[in-house]
């Protein structure tokens, strides 16, 4: 039989230091998953908004007749700017899709800043408007399934359709 401070000693020196280095463990772990759900929650509402502004931006732009003088604004993207660093943290399914979106948005800003450096302004509408068709037709759905695994709500009004957090 073993003596009671014995029993004590080992219970002090080793049961409640694994206790406590699982638990430790244990909530790195947790607090790591919660960061990682919040990074492609952010990413992925920012790339709703875009989806939806370059889809009012198109209708917008193609509805247009004199397009001459309209000043284009840049698509701004902070959280992915910040998160970029994190991108390894996305679920493995939209890495790839997330880069990609990304990468295109920013040439269609590279084509907005070199617009006066078109010799024609029917050259810079044809492919600027073909740059955001292009964009739609890759992005504009791409992410519903994800959106809907998020349980975000859907709501259509026409072409500018857009999912609610």
């Amino acid at each position: 039989m073993t003596p009671p401070d014995a029993t004590w000693l080992y219970i002090v020196q080793v049961v409640i230091p694994v206790i406590t280095i699982v638990g430790g463990v244990f909530a790195y772990f947790i607090q790591k998953h919660s960061e990682n759900r919040s990074v492609n929650k952010a990413i992925l509402a920012e790339v709703n908004r875009l989806i939806t502004a370059v889809r009012r931006h198109h209708d917008w732009w193609g509805s247009m007749t004199a397009r001459r003088s309209d000043p284009l604004v840049p698509f701004s993207y902070a959280v992915y700017k910040q998160q970029v660093t994190n991108v390894g943290v996305l679920r493995g399914n939209l890495v790839a899709a997330v880069v990609q979106f990304y990468g295109y948005l920013e040439f269609i800003n590279s084509i907005q800043i070199r617009r006066k450096h078109f010799e024609k302004d029917a050259d810079f509408e044809a492919i600027y408007t073909s740059a955001l068709k292009n964009f739609l037709d890759l992005f504009e759905h791409r992410f519903d399934a994800e959106f809907k695994r998020q349980n975000w709500i859907f709501e259509g009004h026409g072409t500018h359709s857009a999912w609610k957090i």
